[in-house]
């Protein structure tokens, strides 16, 4: 019993770092397949500066994380360390879209060839959504705190299925910056409706 209870327990938490993993990576998947495999270049080449952004936020949710669960029955504590959380990720987020706005042609011109000019300005455009997606990965640890990451997973799916319907529509005609697009609507869509669920749950 206490087997299939861990089992149970570990499945959801399992399934959800698999849907993070293909919310950012579905993008250069329907890429090669819509575009062609210098267009997957182009924006992989923009994509692992954000990923890297995106794992200095993911340390930090992971030594938040103990914290917020050790503390979920205690309201006030819980409150304060996610309001300082959220301040902290969404301000880290801004700076980091900033810097990263300024410095793209040279960061990837500079670091992967002059033939990946072209990422720059997918950088830039991938670089806005950065304190949105630090944002979303901390109201989803908030609903694994509280229990309920199913809802965690659930958005995370609708979130996909979104970013790969806009995909279908957007690549064909733009290319590279399709897949941008398709960022923008799936991680607003996934901020706004995390934050709906995170006020209902705490």
């Amino acid at each position: 019993d206490s087997r299939y209870k861990l089992f149970s327990q570990a499945v959801p938490l399992l399934s959800i770092a698999l849907l993070v993993f293909l919310t950012l990576r579905a993008d250069i998947f329907l890429l090669k397949w819509l575009a062609g495999p210098k267009t997957v270049g182009i924006y992989s080449g923009a994509f692992r500066f954000v990923e890297g952004f995106v794992l200095i936020s993911t340390a930090y949710l992971l030594a938040l994380f103990p914290r917020l669960v050790a503390c979920r029955e205690e309201a006030g504590v819980f409150s304060s360390m996610v309001k300082r959380s959220f301040v902290l990720l969404a301000a880290g987020g801004l700076v980091s879209a900033i810097l990263i706005w300024w410095v793209a042609p040279y960061l990837t011109e500079g670091l992967l060839g002059a033939s990946f000019y072209a990422s720059g300005e997918i950088l830039r455009g991938l670089a806005i959504v950065l304190p949105l997606i630090f944002v979303s990965l901390l109201l989803g640890q908030i609903l694994i705190a509280r229990s309920r990451q199913h809802l965690y997973a659930l958005t995370l799916i609708i979130g996909l299925g979104l970013s790969v319907a806009v995909d279908l529509w957007t690549i064909p005609r733009w290319g590279a910056w399709g897949a941008v697009v398709g960022v923008w609507v799936r991680e607003s869509f996934q901020v706004a409706s995390l934050a709906v669920l995170t006020a209902r749950t705490t």
